[in-house]
């Protein structure tokens, strides 16, 4: 992502954190983590190509993000 930003102009450190909070929300946001719960379920671990097509599946999942205004603080 910061690649991404970077190439559109914006001013991004090197590096960055967040936390566990955030990333929850992120996930929530637009299905993803049920998603990707769902891809989870019904894979066979065994089943190489179909692991990959599932990574390739949940990584495009993710781009681009789903972001919205923060939730208030609980």
């Amino acid at each position: 992502m910061i690649g991404a930003l970077a190439r559109l102009g914006v001013q991004v450190p090197g590096g960055f954190a967040t936390t566990a909070h955030a990333y929850r929300e992120f996930l929530e946001q637009g299905g993803l983590q049920a998603r990707i719960r769902a891809e989870l379920t019904e894979l066979d671990v065994d089943d190489v190509a179909r692991l990959a097509a599932t990574e390739r599946a949940s990584v495009s999942g993710f781009w681009p993000p789903p972001f919205r205004p923060p939730s208030p603080r609980r």
